[in-house]
């Protein structure tokens, strides 16, 4: 089968963690002419500028989504615009009719099977090849660069929301102050709960937010010595040319101090969080772009305590081990080495287990796999949704087991944690019914668990779904109480019947004041929305007895018990379910 391995191949998805494996996925293959962007209003003034044999294309993302695009180009461009593949986890058949009107020639459903991609960008690129006009597309893409407006040759260089230098100026930069020998530092900045923030407040909001951000960021490093530019959607680069390396910390301290801060917005106090990650020049590349990838390489994980961490090579076998495990986990897909470990919840006043959690494990051919390893990459990868159906099905069966052989009772309920990905399919909750309509369990016997971050992602959408569950008596809990960004906005509107309160509100109940009142609201709080309380993390005796004469109802944690296999779990619950 021929290839096309020098075709030029341009990804567009608001998720930089997605562009990059799905770049390490062409780049092992052989493809070599890749180019990206989490920013979809840049698609296309590069496809103007760049020869663009195929776009890969997002469907949901911010500003734009994939169908705002694809028309834009048709509108622009005509029969110029390059062939679009259309990537997204919805599989709705509205969403695929609605992308092939729009011009997609084909369709990936999130998670991707590795074969099928290659194979199906393959086909497609030679149709496009054997299609190719004698006058190559990168000679009519100039003449229609030449055709232009005065205004877009002005701003060619220029990001139009926030007026700052685009990448292809930011490219430009960085190649002429290497080829005068200067030593230079990149720093690639992320700003974390921009989604929660456009769905709360909308993307007006968002934009002046994000225009307020950058001026404080050119007012900051408004010097010679310093090139802010825009990247994507709410990324910024800041290439510095200081000969000084530790100087490079003192920008992260100073970005991360100013994208903390409160910004007031329209009346409105916002907070954000950003991450920061480096590179500099003494690294080893074959292209100055490489050095962005790199600094986007090191980013620290959004649940890290660090806001900025600088480029390690081993950084880069870290990439390579997260795609290892993608690997394992489309293994996982149908169960493979998946299993369900059960921790119990103990009714504080009386001592009885009356519920549990069930808790996924993953004993993979790279051994036994920790959640917050696989979880969050199952999660951007879209395969959650197939794992998460599997964890349903599973604890639905083990309830039927054990109701069947009289080990348990109707009034019994295991709680399973749903993830961002399936709340926001529209379908889930009728699925789920359906699951529960076929079973011989009580719908009241199987709860969920949703954080507060899954909820914000689109508020409309989950009330709709979790209503839905409600109206049959699927009782949901909102796990991390506390923790995510708005606690009160939404809870008298959501059919909530539970408040887990996080860890680490737990941890030090004893000694930290401040934590003991917040968890002191939080039960008077969930009084008055008719909501029951699960303290998680309970680790001691004095824990427990505070959380008890704080009239907490429930409680779970390694002083009880740990999360152990079904047969183990059975064990305690039969000591305890009348005690």
């Amino acid at each position: 089968m021929e290839t096309y391995f020098d075709a030029h191949i341009l990804i567009v998805d608001d998720n930089p963690t997605n562009v990059l494996l799905l770049k390490a996925l062409l780049e092992s293959s052989g493809y070599y002419n890749l180019a990206s962007t989490t920013d979809p209003r840049t698609v296309l003034q590069h496809i103007t500028e760049n020869t663009t044999d195929l776009l890969i294309l997002d469907i949901r993302m911010p500003f734009l989504n994939g169908f705002d695009v694809m028309a834009l180009l048709s509108k622009q461009l005509g029969d110029a615009s390059p062939p679009v593949v259309v990537m997204t986890a919805q599989i709705d058949e509205e969403t695929r009719k609605k992308a092939f009107e729009y011009g997609a020639l084909n369709f990936l459903t999130k998670p991707f099977d590795h074969d099928e991609v290659l194979k199906r960008i393959n086909n497609i690129l030679a149709i496009q090849y054997r299609n190719k006009k004698s006058t190559s597309q990168a000679q009519e893409l100039q003449q229609l660069v030449d055709s232009r407006t005065e205004e877009l040759q002005a701003l060619s260089l220029q990001e139009p929301l926030t007026g700052l230098p685009n990448r292809r100026a930011l490219k430009q930069e960085m190649q002429n102050n290497i080829a005068k020998g200067k030593f230079i530092t990149v720093m690639f900045i992320v700003i974390d709960n921009v989604n929660v923030m456009a769905n709360v407040h909308g993307y007006q909001v968002l934009e002046k937010l994000l225009c307020h951000i950058s001026q404080l960021l050119k007012d900051c490093f408004n010097d010679s010595q310093h090139y802010l530019s825009s990247w994507g959607s709410y990324e910024f680069v800041l290439m510095s040319t200081c000969n000084d390396p530790g100087s490079a910390f003192i920008s992260a301290e100073k970005i991360t101090d100013i994208l903390q801060d409160i910004h007031t917005i329209d009346n409105l106090r916002l907070q954000l969080n950003g991450r920061v990650g480096l590179c500099d020049s003494r690294t080893e590349y074959k292209d100055v772009l490489d050095l962005i990838d790199f600094a986007a390489i090191a980013l620290p994980n959004f649940k890290e305590q660090r806001r900025y961490r600088f480029y390690e090579t081993k950084l880069r076998d870290v990439l390579r081990y997260k795609q290892n495990i993608l690997t394992e986990i489309r293994s996982a897909r149908f169960g493979a080495g998946l299993s369900l470990v059960y921790q119990a919840k103990v009714d504080l006043a009386s001592g009885q287990v009356k519920s549990a959690e069930a808790l996924l494990r993953f004993n993979s051919r790279l051994g036994q796999l920790s959640p917050a390893d696989f979880i969050p990459l199952a999660e951007e990868s879209g395969d959650i949704l197939f794992i998460g159906d599997w964890v349903i099905n599973q604890a639905i069966s083990q309830l039927e087991t054990w109701l069947e052989q009289g080990l348990i009772d109707e009034q019994f309920s295991v709680a399973v944690n749903v993830s961002t990905e399936q709340l926001m399919d529209g379908e889930f909750a009728q699925k789920l019914l359906v699951k529960l309509d076929k079973s011989s369990i009580n719908n009241s016997m199987l709860q969920l668990e949703v954080t507060e971050s899954s909820l914000m992602r689109d508020v409309d959408k989950a009330t709709k779904q979790l209503k839905l569950l409600a109206s049959r008596g699927v009782k949901t809990a909102i796990d991390d109480f506390g923790t995510g960004y708005s606690s009160l906005a939404y809870l008298s509107t959501l059919p909530v019947n539970l408040l887990k309160i996080d860890r680490i509100f737990i941890s030090d109940i004893e000694t930290n004041k401040n934590n003991l009142s917040l968890v002191e609201t939080v039960l008077t709080m969930a009084k008055n929305f008719n909501c029951q309380v699960v303290a998680e993390g309970i680790e001691t005796q004095t824990q427990s007895d505070i959380l008890s004469a704080l009239g907490c109802e429930f409680a779970q944690g390694y002083f009880f018990s740990r999360p152990v296999p079904p047969q183990e779990f059975l064990e305690y619950y039969q000591q305890h379910r009348g005690a």
